[in-house]
Formats: C-alpha cells, sequence, structure tokens
C-alpha cells in the first residue's frame, strides 16, 4: 500500500507517528472510535486497500485529523477523522469512524445555540454552497434542521477537496457486543436524500465486526477518564501487538 500519510496536512511516516499528535483525551476511552481507527489502518491495510478501492479512490493519500474551516463566519474548524484525497483524479473520501460514541445534535438544535445565531447562519450556508456545486436541488438552510449537523459539515468538508466527493461512516462493532448508541445509516439516508439524490456524490455505510485481543483486552474496560488509561491505552497501540481482529469490511451504498 504505497500510500502518504498525513496528520491534518503535514506528512508523517507512519500511524505511529501519530499517537502524539492528538489530545490526550482522545485515548481516555479504551472504545473510542480514534483507536479502533488506528489500529484497523495499521494492522489490516489490505483490507483498507480493498476498502478504498471499492470507494474508488485507490491511490489517495490518508489524512488523519483532516480539518476545513468555513469560509463565512467564524467558528472551528470541521475535523473529519480520515480523509483520502487524490490530487491527480481529483476524488476525495471523507471517512468518520464511529464505536460506542452517541449522535451528533442536530442542524436545527445547532442554530438555536451559540451568542451570535447570525454567526452560525453565515457558517451553515458556507457548508451549503460546498454542497451545492453537487447536486441539482436548490439547498435552503429550514430544509435541514433533522440533518446530524456533524454529519452536514463532513460531507462539505469532502466537496472542499475534490471534484468527485464521497462520504463514509466506518462503524466498528465488537462480537457480541451492542456498542453503537445511533443509527448511523439512517442518518446517511436522511442526509442523503435532502440533498437531493446525487448519483455523483456517493455516500457509503461501511460496517466491521472485530474482537479485541488477549492484548487489547487487558485494557479495553479501564475506566474512563483516568491518566491511567490514556497511559495503557497509548502504551498498547505504540507495540507492534494487534489489538483487535478485524472481520472483512461490508460496504454498503446509501440508496
Amino acid at each position: 500500500m504505497n500510500t502518504l500519510y498525513y496528520y491534518d496536512k503535514n506528512v508523517i511516516n507512519s500511524i505511529d507517528d501519530a499517537y502524539e499528535k492528538y489530545r490526550k483525551d482522545e485515548f481516555e476511552s479504551p472504545t473510542r472510535s480514534t483507536i479502533a481507527l488506528l489500529s484497523w489502518l495499521k494492522h489490516d491495510k489490505s483490507a483498507v486497500q480493498d476498502v478504498l478501492t471499492q470507494l474508488k479512490i485507490p491511490k489517495g493519500d490518508l489524512h488523519l485529523e483532516y480539518s476545513v474551516a468555513p469560509k463565512k463566519g467564524k467558528g472551528g474548524p470541521s475535523t473529519t477523522d480520515l480523509m483520502v484525497i487524490d490530487k491527480k483524479t481529483k476524488h476525495s473520501l471523507a471517512i468518520e469512524a464511529k464505536w460506542t460514541e452517541s449522535t451528533d445534535k442536530t442542524v436545527k438544535k445547532w442554530r438555536s445555540e451559540g451568542t451570535s445565531l447570525d454567526n452560525r447562519e453565515k457558517v451553515l450556508q458556507s457548508w451549503l454552497e460546498l454542497l451545492q456545486a453537487h447536486t441539482d436541488k436548490k439547498l435552503l438552510p429550514e430544509d435541514f434542521g433533522d440533518v446530524i449537523n456533524q454529519t452536514l459539515h463532513r460531507a462539505a468538508s469532502a466537496c472542499s477537496e475534490g471534484a468527485h466527493p464521497t462520504l463514509a461512516y466506518l462503524c466498528f462493532r465488537r462480537e457480541g457486543n451492542v456498542d453503537e448508541k445511533a443509527d448511523f445509516k439512517q442518518e446517511l439516508v436522511t442526509f442523503w436524500n435532502k440533498l437531493g439524490k446525487p448519483a455523483g456524490f456517493p455516500f457509503y455505510y461501511i460496517e466491521i465486526r472485530m474482537t479485541a485481543t488477549e492484548r487489547y483486552a487487558s485494557v479495553i474496560d479501564m475506566q474512563k477518564e483516568a491518566p491511567s488509561t490514556v497511559q495503557a491505552v497509548l502504551e498498547v497501540m505504540k507495540s507492534s501487538d494487534k489489538l483487535f481482529d478485524f472481520k472483512s469490511p461490508i460496504i454498503q451504498r446509501i440508496e
């Protein structure tokens, strides 16, 4: 897999070089999707390559924590777990990883919060303008009230980086456990329909079943938010030991 790795826009030599660049609270929970994602990228490269090939971006560069700031209004950037970019073909793939995380707030709720509602309208308009270039349907802010806000700006981030964008949610599930708290597939269906079902902007739901190895089972039930947990999780991640046995990804295109 001849791929360049980046942390945001900065080149790194390997996945192992990324750990120290994350905020420490990213590893305060042993069941955070970041851990599963990084382990999958590090230890299951053939499956990663197969997914990228099926999603038509086999030679893209992999950017962890890829940030895209809104061009209007003031606010923090949208930071995608993994952005895959092929500058030659102008394809981009935004991948949002999920494991035990719950769903984000809706656009309607997000619009009603904050100290400046006018500023939030500008930020939303910025994201919608990026999305508008990839659909014939006129996109109006009021039509996206029940869409998950995070999903909207992750999709917009993909649009900012390529003429041929794709959005995918990568959901990890432990065998024998119900880890997820939300129906992320249905969220994608709702949003893609709101966009007018753009054929040139595909959405995917990817599910990967996994089992913790003996090495990771030793830390997976540790107390959340404890400094000792962060230390233990990082220690096993930095080792060469495999943390999970991943089954083949199940890829479903949203229709």
